[in-house]
């Protein structure tokens, strides 16, 4: 993570480049939501290690993913008793 994030080359990869923790890529995400409508994520870059690529991809499913879902949905209504 640290190797991309302090490239100086980093910017090749395209403007909105989201390097870091999970926290991280959660407030990175919500800073662009307000603008944007979709999210496309490009993991698998060239000359990183497949497993690498995997580890990223299910840290992101498992800690980033579930914040959105969890923000998405709409709160539950006490149902009354009749």
């Amino acid at each position: 993570m640290g190797k991309l994030r302090e490239s100086a080359s980093a910017g090749m990869i395209g403007d909105g480049v989201m390097v870091g923790t999970p926290d991280e890529a959660i407030a990175q995400v919500e800073a662009i939501d307000q603008y944007a409508t979709h999210l496309a994520l490009g993991m698998a870059l060239p000359g990183i290690d497949p497993k690498k690529v995997r580890a990223s991809m299910k840290l992101f499913a498992d800690k980033v993913m579930p914040h959105f879902r969890r923000k998405s949905r709409p709160a539950k209504r006490a149902v009354s008793a009749r």
